[in-house]
């Protein structure tokens, strides 16, 4: 989501919190997943980068963050193909 603030000259600020991330986008811009989920992955994003009480991550935790991840990666790399970026080896 960076990536397409950027390639819309979108100042966003340091964070990783996906949800107010998309916030910055355009309306028609589709995450690929729901606010629930963008919450859910920010919150693996995020908090285990610090000390504190943060549940150890279950293997349906993981599988579900890389499902999440994954949806909001290929939208957003769709979103920005079609604005004219062009990956390499494509």
């Amino acid at each position: 989501m960076k990536a397409l603030l950027i390639a819309r000259d979108t100042e966003f600020p340091k964070t990783h919190e996906l949800l107010g991330l998309s916030r910055l986008l355009p309306e028609m811009f589709d995450p690929g997943v729901g606010v629930r989920e963008l919450a859910e992955l920010s919150k693996w994003a995020v908090e285990p980068r610090y000390p504190g009480n943060v549940p150890e991550a279950t293997q349906s935790d993981a599988e579900a963050a890389i499902k999440q991840a994954r949806a909001v990666y290929y939208t957003t790399l769709e979103d920005l193909k079609t604005h004219g970026y062009t990956p390499e080896g494509e």
